[in-house]
């Protein structure tokens, strides 16, 4: 399904968080466009979150499986949703 959503996410084994935009989500998968390059096989901890303080964010740690360069300053990240936290 279309989304279009700002999200943050975090690379296991680092502190950093990050921003990037949804654009599909999915139940198993989710596609999404960040100015940082990641690499396929990498986990990340991807946090959507809602404007509506009543609505919990979604967690999902997310296997990046593969990652496309769409300019010099931005790429876009097709994942696998491994588990919902």
């Amino acid at each position: 399904m279309k989304i279009n959503a700002d999200l943050t996410f975090n690379v296991q084994g680092t502190d950093k968080t990050c921003k990037g935009f949804c654009r599909n989500l999915s139940h198993t998968g989710i596609q999404f466009e960040t100015a940082h390059a990641l690499s396929g096989g990498q986990m990340i901890e991807v946090v959507l979150s809602s404007k509506d303080v009543r609505i919990k964010p979604l967690r999902a740690l997310t296997e990046v499986l593969r990652v496309d360069v769409i300019d010099r300053t931005t790429y876009q990240v097709s994942g696998k949703i491994v588990r919902y936290k």
